[in-house]
């Protein structure tokens, strides 16, 4: 379910923090779940890029911190 408008940012913002810190932490194990989250990450840091918040991805960083998630049990 969308959120509303007026408190999307207030919905995701718990999500978000818990995305992070398993990523943080190693705890993400699926191959679906790493998929995801490559996905999200490159959608924010692409949107950072592009508002000049950032001037460069380096995107194997990304496929760095993945690969030394947990393996899939």
């Amino acid at each position: 379910m969308a959120n509303m408008s007026y408190c999307q940012f207030e919905n995701t913002l718990p999500d978000l923090r818990q995305c992070l810190t398993a990523l943080t932490n190693r705890e993400v194990s699926e191959e679906s779940e790493k998929n995801l989250a490559r996905k999200m990450l490159v959608e924010f840091l692409d949107f950072c890029e592009g508002e000049g918040i950032i001037y460069e991805v380096n995107y194997g960083n990304i496929d760095e911190l993945l690969d030394e998630q947990e393996a899939t049990q």
